[in-house]
């Protein structure tokens, strides 16, 4: 569990200016009000992945910080992201913007996304399926576990 306190003061101390970290912790910041006790000006980015965001919250963050946010996405089979929210694409002026925020980016470079059901075959955008992630970014198979790997 994230000390909050000890991570202002850090932030504060040392001019921290960029914290990678998961959502709720980014939740926690904003219950203690830590970024009005802590001068955290020097926060240039926050970069934040590894669980989806709650649009809302994150408004309210982007309201308290500015526009310093980038989102990243990937599977445990997957590193760096393959997908990244940009801090361009963290706004809040319109409508599309703010639908936006409960997306999780485009594609990185050499990447290929697909969504796909049970049989492997694409779904139309908006459906949910299975997320399928091809590049150089992803692992060629299970260590020491073939039968893994072939599914």
């Amino acid at each position: 569990k994230a000390d909050i306190e000890r991570m202002g003061r850090i932030i504060e101390q040392e001019k921290i200016d960029f914290i990678y970290t998961i959502p709720t912790v980014l939740y926690r910041m904003l219950d203690t009000n830590m970024p009005r006790e802590y001068d955290l000006s020097s926060l240039k980015t926050i970069r934040y992945g590894a669980s989806p965001i709650s649009p809302s919250k994150l408004e309210s963050l982007l309201k308290e910080f500015g526009q310093i946010f980038v989102q990243g996405y990937a599977s445990t089979e997957c590193w760096p992201p393959a997908t990244v929210l940009a801090r361009k694409d963290h706004g809040t002026d319109t409508e599309e913007q703010i639908k936006r925020l409960g997306s999780v980016g485009q594609p990185v470079p050499c990447v290929e996304i697909r969504i796909c059901d049970d049989n492997g075959q694409d779904l139309p955008v908006g459906e949910k399926g299975e997320i399928w992630i091809r590049g150089p970014n992803t692992v060629k198979g299970y260590f020491k576990d073939p039968e893994q790997t072939m599914e």
